[in-house]
C-alpha cells in the first residue's frame, strides 16, 4: 500500500509542479515553490524505488511483480536486475531516471527565461509517465492478481518464478538502465524546444539544448551498442542487428538526435535550420514514446523476440494517449509559431560545411523515414486484418544508397569550411586523400571483396575514415576538445566496414555429433568431447557446458557453449548460449542448435532396492535406493508436484549416487522429467513416473542417448562493429564536453 500511495502522491505533485511552473511566468517566488514541489515528487519516486528494491532483496514474494521475476536462487547482481526485468519495474526505473534528470535540468536552466515553461512541460511529462505506474503497479499483491485462486490476504509464496534464462546475462544489469537514461534525457530537448516556442525566444534554446542533445546521443548510442552485443552473444535474438521492430524503435530517436546535433550546429554558425531543429527535437522524444508504445503495448508480441507481452487495455490506451498528446502539443505549437520563426539571412554555398550538413541531414531523415515505415508496418497491416513484419531485405536495399552518400558526406562535411571558401591547397589535399582511399579499396577488392555493392560501400567508408583521420591529427593539440565529430564519423565508417565483413562474408555450417565424435567444417576439425554440469547447487536448473574442441593448422582451442534446462519452462526445452573465440579480424562462433535424445530404449520399472541393467548400455547397472521425500513439495500454484528418487549407477569399478527429479503437472496429469546425464557414459536417464503399488513405491525410468547438433560460424571483421560504436559514443561525449566548456567560457 505504501508503494502505491507514494506513486499516487508523486503523480499529484508532478501535476501541481507543472501548473506552478506554467503559471509562474517571472514570479521568482512561484518558481521556487514549483521547484520545491518537483523535488518532493521526485523524492516520492526515489522512496518507492527504494521500497521495491528492498522487497526484492528480501525475497518478499507477496508482491506479484517480485514473484514473477525473482527467486531465491538468483545471485545478487541478477537479483538486482529483476527491478527492471518486467513491465512494471521498467516503468518505475524510467520514472526514477526522469525524476533525477529533472533535478539536474532545474540546476542547469535555473534563472533562465525559459525555465518556467521548460520545467512546466517536463513536469507534465513526468506526471503522465507516472500514470502508467498507477495503472500497472509493481506493488500489487499476489492475492489481488490471482483473485480467482482463493488466496488469503497476506499469503506469501515460498519462492518466485525467477528470471527467464535468456535474460540471465551480464548485459541485463547495465543495458536497460542505460537505455532508460537515454529515453529520459530526450525529454529535455523537447521541453526546451516547447518552451522556446511558447516564449517566442528562438536563439538561446539551441545553446541550452546542445549539451543535452549530445549526452542523449551518447547514452542512447551506448544503450544500442550494448543491446547489439547482448543480442550477439544470446541465441535467438537475430545477431547484433536483425532489423527487429523493437530494435528499430530505439534506433529511430537516436538517428533523429544525430540529425539534431548537426542542424543545431548549423543554426549556431549561420542562423539556419531553426524550423528543422524544432521538428527534430519534438520528433526525437515523440519517437521515444512511440518506441515504448510498440515495445510495451503488446502489439509486437507475436513478431518480435524483444517485445513484452500484452500489459492490458488500460496501459495500451495510456501509452497511445501519451504519444498523441505530446506529438500534438509540440506540432500544433510549432505550426502556430511557424511564420514567426526567423529564417537564415543568406543561402548556403554548395561548397560550405553548412550546405553539406544540410544535405547529410536530409539523407539521415530519409533513411529514418524508411526505417520508421518498416517498423510501423505491423501496425499498418494489422489495420487491414493481417499482422505482418517487414522483410529484413527491405531495410538493406532501401538504405544502401543513402549509407554510401552518408559516408561520403561524413568525410567532406568536416573537410570544407563553414564559409565555403575553397583553397587550392585544400583541393590538392582532397585529391591525395581520395587517391589513398581508392588504392586501399582496390587492395581490398583484389584480396577480399568480390561484390560491387560491397566495394562501393567499402570505398565510401574508407574515404570517410581517411579524411576524418587527416583532420583529426591536424586538430590534436590545437583544438583537442573539438574532436568529437571526427571520432564519431570514423566510428560510423568502421561500423559499416564491420557490417560488410560480418554480414557479407560470414560462413556457417551445421554438424551433428555424438560424444567423442569429430567432423570437419569451415577448415576446422571439430570434436565433441563431452559435457560438464555447472551450477550444480541450483535445483531450478540443469546447466551444462558442451565442450567442443576446434583445431586448425595444429592449433587447438576449446569452446564451451551452454545448454540450460530450467524449471522456468517446466524443463520442456533447453535454452542455448553460444561460445565465441575472438580475434582482431574475426570471431569463431560455436552455438548449440539442438540436443536430441534417441529414446528407442525399453523403460525400466523399479521398486526400492531393486536393481536393473540399463537398456541403453548393457555394461551399466542401476539401483533405486529410495524416494526422496524431502523433495515431495507441492508448488505454490497448486498444480505441480516435484518427485525425486535417489539412485545408484555402477559401471565397472565406478559407482555414482545421485537424485533424479520429475515434475508432475496435476492439472494435465503429465510428468516432465529432468533429464540426468550419467557421468562417463553417453546415456541420459529421466524419471518419468512415480506410483504406489500395493503400498510399495515404484518408479519408472526412461533411457536416452544424446546427439548434439551445433553450428560453427566465421564472422570476419565483427569487432569493427563494436570498435565503431565505441568511437561514435566517445565522439558524442567529447562533443558534450566541448559544448559545456564553450558555454562556461562565454
Amino acid at each position: 500500500m505504501i508503494g502505491k500511495f507514494l506513486i499516487f502522491i508523486s503523480f499529484a505533485l508532478a501535476l501541481a509542479s507543472s501548473y506552478f511552473f506554467f503559471s509562474a511566468n517571472k514570479d521568482e517566488k512561484r518558481i521556487k515553490n514549483a521547484r520545491f514541489v518537483y523535488y518532493i515528487a521526485s523524492f516520492g519516486i526515489l522512496l518507492s524505488s527504494a521500497l521495491l528494491l528492498i522487497n526484492i532483496l528480501n525475497h518478499n514474494f507477496q508482491y506479484t511483480y517480485i514473484y514473477s521475476y525473482s527467486s531465491k536462487e538468483l545471485p545478487f547482481s541478477l537479483l538486482l536486475s529483476t527491478f527492471w526485468a518486467g513491465q512494471e519495474g521498467s516503468f518505475l526505473l524510467w520514472n526514477l531516471f526522469t525524476a533525477i534528470i529533472g533535478v539536474c535540468f532545474i540546476k542547469s536552466i535555473k534563472g533562465k527565461s525559459l525555465e518556467p515553461f521548460a520545467m512546466g512541460v517536463y513536469s507534465l511529462i513526468f506526471a503522465f509517465m507516472l500514470v502508467t505506474l498507477i495503472a500497472k503497479s509493481p506493488f500489487e499483491f499476489v492475492w489481488e492478481t490471482y483473485s480467482n485462486s482463493n488466496l488469503q490476504a497476506g499469503f506469501t509464496p515460498e519462492n518466485g518464478r525467477g528470471l527467464n534464462p535468456i535474460l540471465e546475462n551480464f548485459w541485463i544489469i547495465i543495458h536497460p538502465p542505460i537505455l532508460f537514461i537515454g529515453y529520459a534525457l530526450l525529454a529535455v530537448p523537447f521541453s526546451i524546444a516547447f518552451a522556446s516556442l511558447c516564449k517566442k525566444e528562438y536563439e538561446e534554446w539551441t545553446e541550452l539544448t546542445l549539451p543535452w542533445t549530445n549526452i542523449s546521443g551518447a547514452i542512447l548510442g551506448l544503450g544500442l551498442m550494448l543491446g547489439g552485443f547482448w543480442a550477439y552473444e544470446t541465441l535467438g535474438w537475430g545477431g547484433f542487428w536483425g532489423w527487429d521492430p523493437v530494435e528499430n524503435s530505439s534506433l529511430i530517436p537516436w538517428m533523429l538526435l544525430v540529425a539534431l546535433a548537426h542542424t543545431q550546429l548549423v543554426q549556431k554558425k549561420s542562423g539556419g535550420m531553426r524550423k528543422t531543429n524544432y521538428i527534430l527535437a519534438i520528433l526525437a522524444y515523440v519517437f521515444v514514446v512511440y518506441s515504448t508504445f510498440l515495445t510495451r503495448s503488446g502489439i509486437l508480441s507475436n513478431i518480435s523476440v524483444h517485445s513484452f507481452i500484452d500489459p492490458g487495455k488500460i496501459v495500451y490506451f495510456i501509452l497511445l494517449a501519451f504519444l498523441l498528446l505530446f506529438f500534438l502539443m509540440g506540432m500544433v505549437l510549432f505550426f502556430i509559431r511557424f511564420k514567426n520563426i526567423p529564417k537564415a539571412e543568406s543561402s548556403y554555398k554548395l561548397t560550405s560545411r553548412s550546405f553539406l550538413i544540410v544535405f547529410g541531414t536530409i539523407i539521415i531523415l530519409v533513411s529514418t523515414f524508411i526505417i520508421a515505415y518498416g517498423t510501423s508496418f505491423p501496425i499498418i497491416t494489422s489495420i487491414f486484418g493481417t499482422l505482418q513484419s517487414m522483410e529484413i531485405s527491405f531495410y538493406d536495399k532501401m538504405n544502401f544508397p543513402f549509407i554510401i552518400l552518408m559516408m561520403i558526406l561524413n568525410g567532406l562535411s568536416l573537410f570544407f569550411a563553414w564559409n565555403g571558401n575553397l583553397k587550392n591547397k585544400l583541393l590538392k589535399q582532397l585529391a591525395i586523400l581520395s587517391a589513398i582511399s581508392i588504392i586501399i579499396t582496390a587492395i581490398l577488392a583484389f584480396t577480399a571483396l568480390d561484390q560491387w555493392a560491397f566495394i562501393v560501400l567499402a570505398f565510401s567508408a574508407i574515404f570517410s575514415i581517411v579524411l576524418n583521420l587527416f583532420i583529426l591529427f591536424k586538430k590534436l593539440g590545437k583544438q583537442s576538445n573539438k574532436i568529437g565529430a571526427y571520432l564519431s564519423h570514423i566510428g560510423i565508417a568502421l561500423l559499416f566496414l564491420g557490417v560488410i565483413g560480418s554480414g557479407g562474408y560470414s560462413e556457417s555450417e551445421h554438424l551433428i555429433l555424438p560424444i567423442g565424435a569429430s567432423g570437419e567444417k569451415l577448415g576446422y576439425k571439430i570434436t565433441f568431447k563431452g559435457k560438464t554440469q555447472i551450477e550444480k547447487n541450483k535445483k531450478d536448473r540443469e546447466k551444462f557446458t558442451y565442450n567442443v574442441e576446434i583445431e586448425k593448422d595444429g592449433k587447438k582451442t576449446e569452446l564451451h557453449p551452454i545448454v540450460n534446462w530450467s524449471s522456468f519452462n517446466e524443463w520442456q526445452y533447453p535454452f542455448f548460449e553460444p561460445s565465441i573465440k575472438t580475434s582482431f579480424f574475426e570471431d569463431i562462433y560455436v552455438s548449440p542448435k539442438s540436443v536430441e535424445n534417441d529414446t528407442s530404449f525399453q523403460r525400466v520399472d523399479l521398486y526400492e532396492n531393486e536393481t536393473a541393467i540399463c537398456t541403453a548400455d548393457s555394461m551399466l547397472e542401476m539401483r533405486l535406493i529410495s524416494l526422496d521425500t524431502s523433495k515431495l513439495d507441492v508448488m505454490q500454484d497448486g498444480f505441480r508436484k516435484v518427485f525425486a528418487t535417489v539412485v545408484e549407477f555402477k559401471k565397472a569399478s565406478q559407482i555414482i549416487r545421485d537424485t533424479l527429479y520429475t515434475v508432475l503437472n496435476q492439472e494435465k496429469n503429465l510428468y516432465n522429467p529432468v533429464w540426468y546425464s550419467i557421468s562417463g557414459t553417453n546415456v541420459r536417464i529421466g524419471l518419468v513416473e512415480c506410483n504406489f503399488d500395493n503400498s510399495k513405491f515404484r518408479a519408472t525410468y526412461k533411457f536416452a542417448r544424446e546427439i548434439f547438433t551445433l553450428e560453427i560460424a566465421r564472422k570476419p571483421f565483427i569487432n569493427f562493429v563494436w570498435l565503431g560504436t565505441i568511437f561514435v559514443v566517445i565522439g558524442f561525449f567529447f562533443a558534450m564536453y566541448s559544448n559545456i566548456k564553450e558555454r562556461r567560457n562565454n
